[in-house]
């Protein structure tokens, strides 16, 4: 019995959805991206059939393939079907790339929540800047899905969204008007602009046609998350932006924000509450004055911030008790000893009493 093509090709794409998961780039490299393609990518017009948004994604692409691929292979012959099958792709391809914003990007990964946090002059607004093209950079290199900002200005730009931390919009233009005007700096052609939805999304369709002015700082707030979402960017930056806000009009940026990340965006958000980053991130990183001080994925991170140092100086030279797995301890070279709990697990008055007790023994 001739081995089957179909069963090869469900085999080779749900492998090649597989490695997508382990090395994500994958999904990037492969995806039909309009930017990419006039830039002469051609090959992401073949090789987006590899590359799937999700599980079901795949499933159900799969389940059509096998019961139909089987059919159609017996019935015309393997090379009657296999350029049916290019045939097909190509077409869909083309359909695709033609009929969708080329900012747009028709299969891809899922982006994760990554937080930047840091104090006052830590350099978030200034990284975000240089991210923007506003502030141009003494040193090393940007990359902007995967386009390099020096030498790929227009499609870097264009594969990012930036919600600014002040509300710098025009008193005179209407919700409707600023979000038309953005999108026409962008290039996006009228027939493809998603004012109507964006405005939606943003709660603002009944002040579609009201002058900038006369909204209320937290709709301006929405706004401006309305202006970064016009050209359909794959990666969105939000630059603190529930300071100073309520609570009401946070919960509904996280909604929004949590929306938007179902849909594949990538979010970089900036801010100084620990716990917004604690609810909302997938990956956090601590930078201080320019410098990266601690990168990792939130959970290892909250971990590593649960850990405590309890020192004391006894008033005698002392050396250190026996310790139970949770603790562990140190003696310094000034004879002071250290012990290192989990405040989750440990409380400080549960390792004083363990070297009481280890002292009156």
């Amino acid at each position: 019995m001739p081995r089957s093509l179909t069963r090869d090709l469900v085999l080779f794409i749900s492998g090649c959805f597989i490695l997508s998961l382990i090395w994500p780039s994958l999904q990037y490299e492969f995806a039909l991206y309009g930017l990419a393609i006039e830039n002469g990518q051609w090959y992401r017009l073949f090789t987006v059939a590899l590359v799937h948004g999700g599980w079901i994604h795949l499933l159900f692409n799969m389940l059509a393939l096998y019961s139909l691929g089987f059919n159609i292979e017996n019935y015309f012959g393997r090379s009657k079907y296999i350029f049916i099958l290019i045939t097909s792709l190509i077409f869909g391809s083309l359909i695709s790339y033609f009929f969708n914003p080329p900012t747009s990007m028709a299969v891809g990964s899922s982006g994760m929540i990554f937080g930047l946090l840091g104090p006052n002059g830590a350099g978030k607004s200034t990284m975000i800047n240089i991210l923007a093209g506003l502030v141009t950079k003494t040193s090393g290199s940007v990359k902007i899905w995967g386009f390099d900002q020096d030498e790929n200005p227009r499609q870097s730009r264009a594969a990012i969204g930036i919600m600014p931390q002040e509300p710098h919009l025009d008193p005179f233009f209407t919700p409707a008007g600023s979000l038309d005007v953005q999108a026409g700096l962008y290039g996006v052609p009228k027939s493809q602009r998603k004012t109507a939805e964006i405005l939606e999304l943003i709660g603002l369709t009944d002040k579609a046609n009201a002058y900038a002015r006369s909204l209320s700082g937290g709709m301006r707030r929405r706004l401006l998350l309305g202006k970064a979402l016009v050209h359909s960017p794959q990666i969105l930056v939000l630059d603190e932006p529930t300071a100073g806000v309520d609570i009401e009009l946070r919960n509904m940026l996280w909604a929004n924000v949590r929306k938007l990340n179902e849909q594949g965006v990538t979010i970089i958000l900036t801010t100084h509450y620990l716990e917004e980053a604690e609810a909302m991130c997938d990956e956090i990183a601590i930078i201080n004055q320019g410098n990266l001080i601690v990168r990792d994925t939130t959970a290892n991170l909250l971990g590593r911030l649960d850990h405590k140092t309890l020192v004391i100086r006894p008033a005698s030279d002392a050396d250190l008790p026996p310790l139970p797995a949770n603790i562990t301890g140190q003696k310094r070279h000034d004879g002071r000893l250290a012990f290192t709990y989990q405040s989750g697990q440990t409380s400080a008055d549960a390792v004083l009493d363990l070297i009481r007790k280890a002292r009156r023994s």
